[in-house]
């Protein structure tokens, strides 16, 4: 490809037809570069067909490189990345920086997405160019991607079902087995906040969130109206994307500067990423039963109160993984806290966001704390969930978020 006369390497004309995108175009007007490379990033992981979790960690790593080559171009905030020799090179871009290192992420770990991104990115207008700061996006993103915390999920498990010689069981492994074996982003473990142990099967609580999720969560629940099952339906999808809405509602303010939202949706993106960890490996710590399992043995919980259902079916899937805590919850909490701490007391826009799971429909609200209860409620509905592991799900997700908002701390100028 030429330019200006000079010819460009093939990186320098794939990062050419992306910073095309940064001028006047097709493209729906949006607060910035950097959340409309998210959303197409995000949209291009989910294409490339990876499992959940794998979609967290590509994302995380995806997006810790947009800030950290912004950062490097022009330091703005702390970091965790070596980048000493940059302020030593002339005319920084940190927009190329940033787009530089994105593409370099894509060809290292969803090769096969990467054209779609160069695609989705193409439009109107020349930016110029810096091979300096194409080196430095380069070189940033292949330091993100020796962390540890960036490291593939391990493959090997050794999960043992629990069985007595000669006796069938249902051979479909569970999953996130080898998830809280990972380095985390932000938590120095996987069970630095293992949040405390579910009721006893004794206990009132136990007892009133079987009975909710037992009525409330039912196949053919007689409680549930439409507009009930339209929410279980739509938390239900396992994608980054339907939370990274809610954020962009704060990240599309006019006000907000691109470094700004690259920080803001890089914390969220490791902080998500972590939250699964987390939750895994508080998961299989206790081991609790999911709705299913319970109802459809409500004998056996030496509890009187807890009346069995031999034909119960929840709304929903239930996940191949245990049930305590909620996993969605944790992520809400999550974006609640990053939000909140993001906004300090100033007025909300409304939030909204849209999932795969109910095309066309968009859900919307006034308060992050309508926001979480949302989730949190949606999992009961789907009959996937206590409500009890869904209050201790978003309260981890909240100190993570609280973590998370602490790191990448202002530079004073």
């Amino acid at each position: 490809m030429h330019i200006g006369g000079k010819r460009v390497g093939s990186h320098l004309a794939i990062l050419v037809l992306l910073v095309v995108s940064l001028g006047v175009g097709s493209r729906p007007s949006m607060a910035d570069y950097v959340t409309d490379w998210s959303r197409i990033s995000l949209s291009a992981i989910d294409d490339s067909g990876v499992p959940p979790e794998e979609a967290y960690r590509i994302n995380a790593i995806a997006q810790t490189a947009v800030f950290e080559s912004m950062n490097a171009a022009d330091p703005n905030y702390s970091s965790d990345i070596e980048a000493a020799d940059a302020s030593r090179r002339p005319s920084l871009d940190e927009k190329i920086a940033g787009a530089a290192a994105l593409l370099a992420v894509f060809r290292d770990l969803v090769p096969d997405q990467e054209p779609k991104l160069r695609a989705n990115l193409e439009s109107g207008t020349n930016l110029p160019w810096q091979r300096d700061s194409v080196e430095l996006g380069e070189q940033i993103a292949s330091e993100i991607l020796k962390l540890p915390s960036a490291a593939a999920i391990p493959d090997v498990e050794t999960y043992r079902p629990f069985t007595r010689a000669g006796q069938y069981v249902p051979t479909v492994l569970p999953e996130y087995l080898t998830l809280p074996s990972r380095k985390p982003w932000i938590l120095a473990r996987a069970n630095q906040l293992r949040p405390p142990q579910p009721p006893s099967l004794e206990s009132k609580a136990w007892v009133s969130a079987y009975q909710e999720v037992k009525v409330w969560g039912a196949k053919k629940s007689a409680k549930r109206s439409q507009e009930d099952s339209d929410i279980a339906v739509f938390w239900s999808a396992r994608v980054p994307g339907k939370y990274f809405g809610v954020l962009y509602s704060v990240a599309d303010l006019p006000e907000r500067t691109p470094i700004e939202n690259a920080r803001f949706i890089a914390i969220a993106s490791q902080a998500m990423d972590d939250s699964l960890m987390a939750v895994a490996e508080a998961k299989y710590h206790y081991n609790f039963w999911r709705p299913i399992t319970a109802i459809r043995n409500g004998d056996k919980d030496g509890n009187r109160l807890t009346a069995r259902e031999g034909g119960w079916l929840p709304f929903i899937k239930t996940p191949l993984h245990p049930e305590y805590p909620c996993s969605h919850c944790s992520h809400a909490g999550i974006v609640a806290q990053l939000i909140d701490v993001e906004m300090d007391g100033m007025s909300l826009p409304e939030l909204k966001t849209v999932s795969p799971a109910l095309p066309g429909v968009e859900r919307s609200w006034r308060t992050t704390r309508s926001f979480c209860d949302e989730v949190n409620r949606a999992r009961i509905l789907g009959g996937v969930h206590y409500r009890f592991s869904t209050l201790a799900g978003e309260e981890l997700g909240r100190a993570i978020g609280r973590l998370a908002s602490w790191k990448y701390m202002p530079i004073k100028k």
